[in-house]
């Protein structure tokens, strides 16, 4: 009987030494935690010396850094990179933001940028639109910029940082796939103008040739031999049009 206490009062001993280990342990990692921050906080070689832009092919780098709030000087730690990101974001011309720490004192900002691709009236002005439809800004002049002038929507109703608003969510599938057709950049370097104001009896024009589309079926293969078919020398400057809205061959005709 004397035997069995004692193994009790043996198991009793041992898990009161753990309870005293964890909690001295507990103690000990609490206060390497307090000074580990205190000196990462502390520390001058923590301090942000360099803040660098990366992939931003439009928009300048100073700008970029001015939207994010970071400045040179500031402890690398105790900023917040998300925050600085959605700072960032608050420009409708990026399409996403990475910001992140290179120890010891540099921060990267990584940028992916839209593409201003078309352009349509606005309150008596410009807005600017990518190729998937977000409306990028209102500009009194888009005379410099290499845009596609874009019909059918409604821009009164259209804000900057949003999708263009249409009569038909067909007009920005086509939007979209007007811009990732097969060799896109090199047709749509041509074009001048979209018209989807009706999307059964759609027409793009290239320089002064129309396209007729006609309605969204086989979009992207009609647009396919449109392409094809403006190679022609005849073609090249003329006035007229390409009709590739029904099956079979399509035809084109040029204004003599």
């Amino acid at each position: 009987m004397i035997k069995k206490v004692d193994k009790i009062d043996n198991t009793l001993i041992l898990k009161r030494r753990r309870k005293i280990f964890v909690r001295k342990l507990a103690v000990i990692v609490a206060v390497l935690a307090v000074a580990l921050y205190n000196f990462c906080m502390l520390y001058p070689g923590f301090k942000i010396t360099s803040i660098t832009v990366q992939n931003n092919k439009n928009t300048d780098a100073r700008a970029v850094i001015q939207l994010s709030g970071l400045q040179a000087g500031n402890n690398i730690f105790y900023i917040s990179t998300s925050k600085a990101g959605e700072k960032i974001m608050v420009n409708p011309y990026f399409a996403s933001v990475k910001v992140y720490r290179k120890l010891p004192s540099s921060i990267v900002i990584n940028v992916t940028e839209r593409e201003a691709t078309y352009y349509a009236a606005k309150d008596g002005k410009f807005a600017v639109i990518d190729k998937d439809g977000i409306l990028l800004e209102v500009k009194a002049d888009v005379s410099k910029m290499k845009l596609i002038k874009l019909d059918g929507f409604d821009m009164k109703k259209s804000q900057v940082g949003k999708v263009i608003t249409g009569s038909d969510q067909r007009q920005i599938e086509l939007v979209k796939t007007l811009s990732s057709m097969t060799e896109a950049k090199k047709f749509l370097a041509g074009l001048t103008s979209v018209d989807l104001t009706d999307p059964s009896a759609i027409k793009i024009y290239s320089g002064e040739m129309c396209i007729k589309i006609g309605t969204v079926e086989n979009f992207e293969k009609k647009l396919n031999t449109a392409a094809n078919i403006l190679q022609r020398d005849e073609l090249k400057n003329a006035k007229g049009y390409i009709d590739v809205s029904f099956d079979g061959n399509p035809v084109f005709f040029i204004e003599k």
